[in-house]
């Protein structure tokens, strides 16, 4: 799909045992769907999905591939759910190459048979990417795991010590803390001096 072959749909085709790669973009041909698609035995410069020179606002999702998933001098793209993995003892230069501005990669895996698992490399601009896990089910859910994870390594959604592995002393109160941290003698004086001024209330800070 090159020289303006836009709006094209690549999915759920089976490549295997290719001369250089698998399934390739280029040339201005924008908006372009590849998904659910096995490429296998990818020989040459082994480039499973590749999408080069302007090929922008690309989905490339659910795809499993044996080498090198690349993004190359192409904007607004998403990449998402795919896995890179050889099994068959062969190795491809890179896993998901990133080459562009506003590109999203999530859930995607690079494992077995790559020398590189992720490049962002070459001349052109590469800002404004984002690379993880996406919240399935919208930021709600996300939240829920988030705090789930949280119980179970011992925090509460505020990063605090829960009840279950509160550390020595964490029920009291704030000014006995204070005080205990003073030294003995300042703790005697009592209302008789003016009481020591937090560093976070200083005039300008904005802490208190």
């Amino acid at each position: 799909m090159a020289w303006g072959s836009s709006r094209n749909q690549v999915i759920g085709c089976r490549v295997d045992n290719t001369g250089r790669g698998g399934i390739f973009g280029g040339d201005q041909a924008t908006d372009l769907i590849i998904r659910d698609n096995v490429v296998t035995r990818s020989h040459g410069e082994m480039l499973g999905i590749e999408v080069w020179g302007g090929c922008d606002r690309c989905v490339i999702e659910d795809n499993a591939i044996d080498h090198w998933l690349s993004i190359g001098g192409s904007d607004w793209c998403a990449v998402r759910r795919n896995t890179i993995i050889a099994t068959d003892g062969s190795f491809g230069f890179i896993g998901i190459e990133a080459i562009g501005s506003y590109l999203v990669f999530t859930d995607d895996v690079v494992d077995e048979g790559q020398v590189i698992g992720l490049s962002m490399s070459n001349v052109n601009q590469k800002e404004y990417h984002y690379y993880g896990i996406a919240p399935s089910g919208g930021a709600r859910s996300g939240a829920r795991r988030c705090r789930a994870r949280r119980r179970a390594a011992g925090t509460t959604t505020s990063g605090a010590a829960s009840s279950t592995t509160r550390p020595p002393g964490a029920g009291r109160s704030s000014t006995r803390r204070r005080r205990e941290r003073l030294p003995r003698e300042r703790q005697h004086e009592g209302h008789r001096s003016r009481p020591m001024r937090d560093h976070g209330q200083r005039a300008g800070t904005g802490c208190r």
